[in-house]
């Protein structure tokens, strides 16, 4: 490489840095600036006689549920029938079930298809049993037994005499070893 091939190469680095290094430079001086003029210009609010403060504390009432809250369970007991019944709903109440649960358990290499809760209006046109299905999810296996388990947020309404509503689960008797069902919610004067 000759001399001055390398003379014309630092030349040309010194130039490019004089071309970039001066407007570096104005930006960090007008930065500076900014940071020294900042503080000065503020103006803080002072009050000449502040007046005091009064808080007060009025508690509000407060009613979570529209209803007195309601909870029932049921336990398959003849599995050969796997259904159970809850409670009657009590005279002169409607109860709104807001979630159903339930849990099932299986012989080895069976499995039960899905849970059904029934329930009745005393009005019509709904004065018939209407069974509202709930698909059960697979929680594993223990001991060679196979567990599936329903925890389900709904809506379902059921009256005073018109029987209590049901819980049924579907699948082949004899592959159920165990099941039961919870339902939980509000009751509400009957309309």
């Amino acid at each position: 490489m000759s001399q001055a091939h390398t003379v014309h190469q630092k030349q040309s680095r010194m130039n490019h840095m004089k071309k970039f290094g001066k407007p570096f430079l104005y930006l960090i001086g007008f930065g500076l600036l900014a940071i020294a003029v900042v503080p000065l210009t503020s103006h803080p609010a002072t009050a000449n006689s502040p007046l005091p403060v009064i808080v007060s504390n009025t508690p509000l009432p407060v009613q979570l549920t529209p209803g007195q809250p309601y909870q029932d369970a049921c336990q398959v007991v003849d599995l050969g029938n796997l259904s159970c019944a809850f409670h009657s709903v009590p005279a002169g109440m409607r109860l709104v079930i807001q979630e159903v649960d339930s849990k099932v358990v299986s012989a080895p290499g069976t499995s039960a298809v899905g849970v059904e809760v029934g329930t009745l209006l005393a009005k019509p046109p709904l004065n018939a049993i209407l069974l509202h299905e709930f698909p059960l999810t697979n929680q594993g296996e223990l001991s060679g037994e196979f567990y599936q388990s329903t925890h389900q947020p709904t809506t379902l309404y059921a009256d005073h005499d018109t029987g209590s509503p049901n819980c049924l689960v579907e699948a082949t008797p004899g592959d159920v070893l165990e099941a039961g069902c919870a339902i939980s919610g509000y009751l509400v004067p009957a309309q």
